[in-house]
Parts: structure tokens; C-alpha cells; sequence
């Protein structure tokens, strides 16, 4: 793991937090294996293999509020662009 990437994950969470978001996603995949160690109380060592950041976002719908993620995201530097398959 390149420190640029583990640096940007935790700046990625802490910007969720400052925005609101936190409390409304869910951490999955490999990068969870960072949070191991303090769950575990373990010298647990993560071996991350990939680059992106998989999030759950169970309901759509709540909060009430609309949160600003991708300008949030594009103020820190973050590049933004959208899938043309998307549909």
C-alpha cells in the first residue's frame, strides 16, 4: 500500500464526517481491513490490493437533507465525471 492511497482514504472518511455522511454509509470490502487491528485489539497488518473505496448507502431516502458529496469531494482536489453508460 503507497501512502498517497492510505492518506486519501483517511481523508476521504474525514470529509464524510464533515459533511454528514458518515453516519449514514457503511465501510465495506478490503479497506475495512484498516479498522482490523482497533476492533480485533490486534497487531493485525492490512494488506489492501485494491485502489477503490466501497461505501453501502442503505436508504436513499434518509437524511431528510441533501448532502453536498461531490462538491464536497471536488473542493479537496477529488475529480469528478460522470459515466455516459449510466444512463
Amino acid at each position: 500500500m503507497e501512502p498517497k492511497q492510505e492518506t486519501l482514504f483517511w481523508e476521504t472518511l474525514k470529509i464524510f464526517n464533515e459533511i454528514g455522511l458518515s453516519a449514514h454509509v457503511m465501510l465495506i470490502g478490503s479497506w475495512t481491513e484498516y479498522f482490523y487491528k482497533d476492533i480485533f485489539k490486534s497487531s493485525y497488518r492490512p494488506e489492501i490490493r485494491t485502489r477503490d473505496i466501497d461505501f453501502m448507502y442503505r436508504n436513499i431516502s434518509i437524511p431528510d437533507e441533501k448532502i453536498p458529496l461531490i462538491s464536497a469531494l471536488t473542493q479537496h482536489g477529488y475529480l469528478y465525471t460522470e459515466d455516459p453508460y449510466s444512463g
